[in-house]
């Protein structure tokens, strides 16, 4: 095999990987995607004065728009927690489209929480958004504050 033969196979592989890598990111790239985070901490924003709220922010940080449909929590043993209600009654009601960057924040009471992991004696450690493609997005619970 000659030494042009050889630099010829070469470039063309790179050229493929090439290729091949470009398309594969542009796939996931197209994809539809959400960043969640689950913190808990205070909504100053009551009336009543400062609310500890357990506030969960979908961001979608894909190129498509994404409908979150619902959220669920779950506590350590793995059994879900559904149907919680908002902190705040002014907050949006799912499903939700996000578009391009868009992104929506739930808040709830965090002692409904309290009294959940009370009574059950297990602790919330997660929540998972749901979008209208069935795809599943997790995010611990992390505590911020009190």
């Amino acid at each position: 095999m000659s030494a042009g033969t050889i630099v010829s196979l070469v470039i063309g592989a790179w050229g493929a990987g090439l290729s091949t890598y470009l398309a594969w990111r542009m796939m996931r790239r197209d994809r539809r995607s959400l960043k969640v985070m689950c913190e808990i901490g205070y909504d100053a924003r009551q009336t009543r004065g400062l609310q500890q709220v357990i506030a969960v922010t979908a961001v979608n940080d894909g190129h498509r728009p994404v409908q979150v449909t619902r959220l669920v929590f779950w506590l350590d043993d793995g059994q879900p927690i559904h149907s919680m209600p908002p902190a705040d009654k002014k907050q949006p009601e799912l499903p939700v489209m996000l578009g391009d960057g868009e992104s929506v924040t739930l808040s709830y009471d965090w002692e409904v929480f309290r009294r959940i992991e009370k009574e059950e004696d297990r602790k919330v450690v997660r929540v998972t958004v749901y979008d209208a493609g069935l795809n599943d997005y997790n995010a611990p619970v992390q505590v911020l504050a009190g």
